[in-house]
């Protein structure tokens, strides 16, 4: 129980400082290339929470279609592929 508490807290101040990571990248960048770069680290982002949620889907579809024999999610949660 105390390790989650600290990994949480460790997670928690992480993503309080998010928004001055992003401040300071653009302070580092020249004024002609800061939209780009800015523009670049925004997607980045995006595409990694969408292959994240992807992820999920697959690892969920996997194991829990043998989870004690049961087949409560086989085929209702996965992809069209997974079948």
């Amino acid at each position: 129980m105390q390790w989650l508490l600290l990994l949480r807290s460790v997670v928690g101040f992480a993503l309080g400082g998010a928004p001055i990571a992003v401040t300071l990248f653009a302070e580092l960048c020249t004024s002609e290339t800061r939209g780009k770069w800015l523009l670049v680290m925004q997607g980045a982002w995006t595409v990694g929470r969408r292959l994240q949620g992807h992820l999920v889907c697959v690892i969920s579809c996997s194991t829990s279609a043998g989870v004690h024999g049961s087949n409560r999610h086989s085929g209702s949660n996965c992809f069209a592929t997974q079948h």
